[in-house]
């Protein structure tokens, strides 16, 4: 989904044309109106249009904060889903909630030392198949047991990034009042 994205997002830029972004080089005529393809090397522009590519693609990346954000959010709504009964949308967000970590894991395998990937696999995807489970049982006691182990596997991750101060909790108010959470 993120790569696909990405890919759009990086066919859009070169869409609009290298002179754009820097890569024609205006001084020789190469470019748009003449020589060969623009950014192509061999316009003379001296650069390296993979490295160009490369250095755009890393720009559309989505900071970790960032996905993280949008993780919470469907994590609280997440309880709020299940806990109401409304099995069908837990479902869907725990479903949102492991694409989003999937991305996590292949866009930020690594920080600071930290290998995020491993942290994933070890804690949070086992924690988040139990919660499926639970789901499908349409179980509120297993989902809230479960919910609490992907909470701990959660807390766990950002302990061991040296992230202590971001603690996960149940939620206490729906994070959004124009969601309708019951069946």
């Amino acid at each position: 989904m993120v790569r696909s994205s990405r890919l759009f997002c990086l066919a859009l830029l070169l869409s609009i044309g290298f002179t754009v972004i820097g890569c024609s080089d205006a001084s020789s005529g190469a470019g748009r109106s003449g020589g060969a393809a623009s950014g192509d090397a061999r316009s003379g522009d001296g650069g390296d249009t993979a490295a160009r590519i490369g250095e755009l693609e890393r720009r559309l990346e989505p900071a970790l904060p960032a996905m993280m954000t949008g993780i919470t959010a469907r994590h609280a709504t997440l309880w709020f889903a299940a806990t109401y009964g409304n099995w069908a949308f837990a479902r869907y967000q725990l479903d949102g909630l492991e694409a989003a970590l999937e991305d996590v894991r292949t866009i930020h395998p690594e920080r600071a030392g930290v290998e995020i990937a491993r942290l994933l696999d070890q804690g949070t995807v086992p924690a988040l198949q139990a919660v499926g489970d639970a789901i499908q049982a349409q179980s509120v006691e297993a989902f809230e047991a479960a919910f609490d182990g992907l909470t701990r596997a959660c807390n766990d991750c950002h302990a061991a990034a040296d992230l202590e101060a971001v603690r996960v909790q149940r939620p206490s108010l729906p994070p959004f009042t124009n969601l309708r959470y019951e069946p």
